[in-house]
């Protein structure tokens, strides 16, 4: 079931990006801020691959392909 899957993907995606709250809150900054981007790219590169890897990100996945 490969939508199931991209669908849990999306949402995992949407819950990591969603806001914690709507407090003022410092910046992270230096190490923390690294660990952030490091972690960040390591989401992004988990999803793209889940969801078919460079054939995803250029586009050669079709939908729908029949005979």
């Amino acid at each position: 079931m490969k939508i199931g899957k991209m669908a849990a993907i999306f949402l995992a995606a949407l819950a990591l990006a969603a806001p914690r709250g709507l407090s003022a809150q410092a910046q992270p900054s230096g190490e923390d801020a690294r660990k952030n981007a490091l972690a960040a790219r390591a989401a992004l590169d988990a999803m793209g691959k889940a969801l078919g890897g460079e054939a995803w990100l250029h586009g050669r996945i079709g939908c729908g392909e029949s005979r």
